[in-house]
């Protein structure tokens, strides 16, 4: 029988959809895809969370439409928020940061409960929320898509990358949204939803060696302007339109930059050592058409804030003996400097000028050095053991320490157990923590010498892994 030339088939791609949920780390993990999110209209990270049972987003503030995440029951301001791993967004950001990042720029949302891993700071309580943005050499070279509604609601996304070479490559991000229709549907004299404008940018740089070292650099920039109150109100830039009508109006600046490094041994491809350098630039104005009280108003209620934050962290990983225990050291320095301005909109007769100028001005300036280490046993059949520890000297609460804690031990073929404990800490911001306050007609007394928040979470749960 003689042979027949055979035909060749074409390439075959076969794809399948990972698990929402990770079975193998050993915190509690739950992982939102990029194409999950096509389930929604994400215009930007709030509403990415629509879909998601384990997250839940609120509007915290009707008037200026600021919204929050709620995680394990607590405000967001407990849960961390890193973008590709790193901390941001927080402090005076935090009212607003749900809108900072557009849905089109986002690859993937970890969605972490429990204090988390050491490494990633002390700040973790409820839980961490881990936004992985675009990688310049895994993207679409071009996206550009627009989103309009019958709201006037305006949204433009443009996202380009590029590979110039085999080592270097490069993505740009680019975001504008507008509402400038005044919505009244119910005639209640009020906005609906408040007139925003926001311009956003970030570029990224990658560079990889081939030889152990990766490099990445992203540079960002944001304005972003905000009117809610009555259908009346005009902002005019004079004190006079907020006794008009009730408004209220709210301008953020806001530029960002980091730099991260890593080097793996070639011939020791678990033990690496890494840089990561990051600077923050916010600056917030805000405007609201003063409360009712004995003293008449002179002015509006404003409140201005100015946070400059840089964060420097020194990363080395390695195994004791076998890749069955792994570890990981290192030292940090956290620089935060924040610079608060409120004004109630009218003079209390019973204070002095400098007691006025205390309670107006609200001045901190932190310095947090630094040192953690992270244990991992991991024995490739049902147990996992991670043991963190880390250390930060406050320049102004002095010493604090934050254990950690998360096993994860395989009971069945299709069941997971998890235990976590740890301690999380933080330094309040009582204003812009409360910036939803700042439109109802309540008055403002914060105490003097106020304590940092500590606070401890500790869990355990069952978990069947089983898909259908």
């Amino acid at each position: 029988m003689a042979l027949r030339a055979g035909q060749e088939l074409g390439e075959v791609t076969v794809t399948a959809r990972g698990p929402a949920y990770s079975s193998i780390t050993p915190a509690n993990v739950q992982v939102i895809s990029a194409r999950d999110l096509t389930k929604s209209a994400c215009c930007n990270l709030a509403e990415s969370f629509e879909t998601n049972a384990s997250v839940e987003v609120t509007t915290s503030d009707a008037v200026s439409g600021a919204k929050q995440i709620q995680l394990l029951g607590l405000d967001g301001s407990y849960s961390l928020l890193t973008v590709d791993n790193q901390p941001a967004l927080r402090g005076l950001a935090a009212p607003y940061r749900l809108g900072y990042l557009a849905g089109p720029w986002i690859e993937s949302i970890e969605i972490i409960k429990g204090t988390g891993s050491v490494v990633n700071g002390y700040e973790a309580i409820s839980g961490q929320v881990n936004v992985k943005l675009k990688e310049p050499d895994k993207t679409d070279q071009l996206l550009f898509n627009i989103y309009g509604n019958d709201l006037g609601k305006l949204d433009v996304n443009l996202n380009a990358s590029a590979r110039i070479n085999p080592k270097w490559s490069t993505v740009l991000l680019l975001h504008s949204d507008h509402l400038g229709n005044r919505v009244d549907r119910n005639d209640d004299k009020f906005l609906d939803l408040p007139l925003a404008t926001q311009f956003n940018a970030f570029n990224k740089w990658k560079y990889i060696s081939g030889t152990g070292l990766v490099s990445e650099v992203g540079l960002g920039a944001l304005r972003e302007t905000r009117q809610g109150g009555q259908v009346g109100f005009r902002d005019t830039g004079a004190a006079d339109a907020y006794f008009q009508h009730y408004g209220t109006t709210q301008a953020t600046t806001r530029y960002t930059g980091y730099a991260k490094t890593s080097y793996t041994w070639p011939t020791r491809p678990f033990q690496s050592l890494g840089l990561l350098l990051s600077g923050t630039d916010h600056d917030f104005t805000s405007a609201y058409s003063p409360a009712y009280s004995a003293v008449p108003a002179t002015s509006p209620r404003t409140y201005d804030g100015t946070q400059r934050t840089g964060l420097a962290t020194l990363l080395f990983q390695s195994v004791l003996g076998n890749t069955a225990h792994v570890y990981r050291a290192g030292l940090s320095f956290l620089y935060d400097d924040y610079r608060e301005v409120f004004r109630q909109g009218y003079n209390d007769l019973t204070e002095t000028p400098a007691q006025r100028y205390a309670n107006e001005h609200r001045n901190r300036r932190e310095q947090v050095p630094g040192a953690f280490a992270e244990y991992t046993y991991q024995n490739s059949r049902n147990l996992t053991f991670v043991a963190g520890l880390r250390a930060d000297r406050h320049n102004l609460y002095g010493w604090q320490v934050t254990p950690r804690l998360n096993v994860k031990y395989d009971a069945a073929k299709n069941t997971v157990l998890r235990v976590a404990a740890g301690r999380g800490f933080r330094v309040a911001n009582p204003i812009a923590d409360n910036a939803a306050m700042l439109a109802s007609a309540r008055q403002f007394r914060i105490g003097n010498n106020l304590r940092p928040e500590r606070a401890w979470n500790v869990g355990a749960a069952p978990r069947s892994t089983s898909r259908c």
